[in-house]
């Protein structure tokens, strides 16, 4: 994650450096995973897309709060 804010903010600079316009859109999902049952969620990653160990338990956390 902070890798990318690193090439975000350089990529900006360059832009303002060079004198041309940046916009910068950005999405919020936090309440993405509000609307869906969390087990069901949490069961498919791990069975349909094989998802497990550390990655579904930080991704579990994630959802849970």
């Amino acid at each position: 994650m902070e890798s990318a804010l690193v090439k975000v903010l350089s990529d900006i600079f360059d832009a303002v450096d060079s004198r041309q316009g940046t916009l910068l859109g950005l999405l919020d999902s936090s309440a993405t995973f509000d609307t869906v049952n969390h087990n069901i969620l949490l069961r498919q990653l791990e069975t349909s897309f094989g998802i497990g160990g550390l990655t579904l338990k930080w991704l579990s956390s994630f959802v849970t709060g």
